[in-house]
C-alpha cells in the first residue's frame, strides 16, 4: 500500500487503517473528498456534507477503506447487482460513481515487474507504483542490463508484452540504435499471447514476431504429431498468423518455438496466491518476502535442471 495522495507513491505511516505518508499525514484530519476544504468528523473521514457519500463508499468497498480487504462484502454487493435475490436485511446496492475523487482508501503498487529467463529463473525485479509505462520498462531494462557495464551481458532476445511501444520509446530516448543501443545486442520480441492481440503493423510484424521463421534461433524442427483424420486437423496443425510457430513442413516435421516466451506469465501465476498477503505488508517486509519467494523459485528450478554436456 502507498499514499493515497495524487502521484505520491510513498509508504504509509499507519498500515492498519492509514491512508497517507508522513508528508501528507495532515490530510488524515480533513474530509476525504479531494476538493473539500472542511475537516473530517471524529468518527468518519468525511465532513457533514459528505458523510452520506462516505457511508455509500463504505458499503460498496468495505469498512476498512481498502478496496481489496473486504472481498466478501464486495462480492455480495456485486452478486446482488447481477440479479441475485437480496435478503430483506441487506441494503439495496447503489452504483458508485468512479468520477468522484477521494482519499478514502490507500492506493496499491500497480505493478511488480520481474525479469525472468526462459527457464523460469527470476533475475531482477522492481515496482511501478502507478502504471507499467514504456519509460518505466526502459528504465528497468537499463538498470538490469546496463550498457556500459563490462560484467553484464545483455540478452540476445528479450520478450516484452508491449515490445513495439518499448522500441518506439527507446528510439525516442536515443537508446535503441548505435554502438550502445539495444539493437546492437538484443532482439526485442513480444511474447506469444500478447502478440496475438497486437495490431498488425510493419514494426510489430518485422521485429516483434516471436515465431519468426527467418530466425533459426527462435524455431526448431520436430516430428509432426498433429492429427490427420479429424475435421479439425487443419486447426491443430496451425493456420494463419497466430500459428506460425507450429506450421507443418513438407517432410513431415513442424516448426516449434525453441524458447518459452511465457516464463514470466507462468511466474505471475505462481505468485498470484500471495497477492492478498502482500497488499497488507509494509514496503520493507514486502521486498524481503518477494526476494525470498523469487530465491525459492530460482533454487527449485536450478535443483531440478539437468546439466548440459
Amino acid at each position: 500500500q502507498i499514499c493515497s495522495y495524487d502521484s505520491c507513491g510513498l509508504p504509509l505511516v499507519n498500515y492498519r487503517d492509514g491512508r497517507f505518508c508522513q508528508g501528507h499525514a495532515t490530510y488524515e484530519r480533513r474530509c476525504g473528498i479531494r476538493e473539500c476544504p472542511h475537516d473530517a468528523l471524529q468518527d468518519a473521514p468525511a465532513c457533514d456534507n459528505h458523510l452520506a457519500l462516505y457511508r455509500k463508499f463504505e458499503l460498496h468497498f468495505g469498512r476498512d477503506r481498502s478496496l481489496f480487504a473486504n472481498r466478501r462484502q464486495m462480492r455480495r454487493m456485486q452478486a446482488i447487482q447481477s440479479g441475485e435475490q437480496r435478503m430483506e436485511w441487506e441494503p439495496a446496492p447503489e452504483p458508485w460513481d468512479a468520477a468522484i475523487h477521494h482519499y478514502w482508501q490507500a492506493k496499491h503498487v500497480k505493478v511488480i515487474e520481474i525479469a525472468v529467463t526462459t527457464c523460469g529463473v527470476p533475475i531482477s525485479h522492481t515496482k511501478f507504483p502507478f502504471d507499467e509505462g514504456e519509460n518505466n520498462i526502459a528504465d528497468f531494462m537499463g538498470a538490469t542490463w546496463p550498457a556500459h557495464n563490462q560484467h553484464t551481458t545483455r540478452p540476445t532476445y528479450l520478450a516484452i508484452d508491449k515490445g513495439c511501444k518499448v522500441m518506439t520509446t527507446l528510439n525516442t530516448r536515443q537508446e535503441l540504435q548505435g554502438a550502445h543501443g539495444w539493437m546492437a545486442t538484443t532482439n526485442i520480441k513480444v511474447d506469444t499471447w500478447h502478440y496475438n492481440g497486437h495490431g498488425i503493423d510493419d514494426l510489430c510484424t518485422t521485429w516483434c514476431n516471436p515465431n519468426d521463421q527467418h530466425d533459426p534461433n527462435l524455431i526448431q524442427l520436430t516430428p509432426d504429431t498433429a492429427p490427420t483424420h479429424r475435421a479439425n486437423a487443419n486447426a491443430a496443425r496451425g493456420q494463419g498468423r497466430r500459428a506460425q510457430g507450429r506450421q507443418t513442413a513438407v517432410d513431415g516435421t513442424r516448426l516449434q518455438r525453441a524458447f518459452n516466451f511465457e516464463a514470466a506469465e507462468h511466474l505471475n501465476a505462481d505468485l498470484g496466491k500471495y497477492s492478498a498477503s502482500m497488499t497488507k505488508m509494509k514496503p520493507e517486509n514486502q521486498d524481503l518476502f518477494l526476494c525470498i519467494l523469487l530465491k525459492e523459485q530460482a533454487d527449485r528450478i536450478m535443483a531440478s535442471s539437468v546439466p548440459v554436456d
